[in-house]
């Protein structure tokens, strides 16, 4: 997991929580990374958390961009 840092709060996923990589708490979006390599090939899945708050507030998904399923 990585944070990112985010000076606005309009982009999805981006809320005043805790960053490792800042080391304090800040408005950034946390992503998860999962690498995978071999003799075959390599790959990289990432995955945006969505904290609660907006995954309830449907109006402030919408206008983001960001779908709900």
């Amino acid at each position: 997991m990585t944070g990112f840092r985010k000076k606005c709060r309009h982009l999805v996923g981006v809320k005043s929580q805790y960053s490792g990589t800042a080391g304090r708490i800040e408005n950034c979006r946390i992503g998860v990374f999962l690498g995978y390599a071999s003799c075959w090939g390599q790959g990289l899945m990432r995955a945006l958390f969505l904290p609660q708050d907006w995954a309830e507030d449907r109006k402030r998904c919408c206008q983001a961009g960001c779908r709900r399923k």
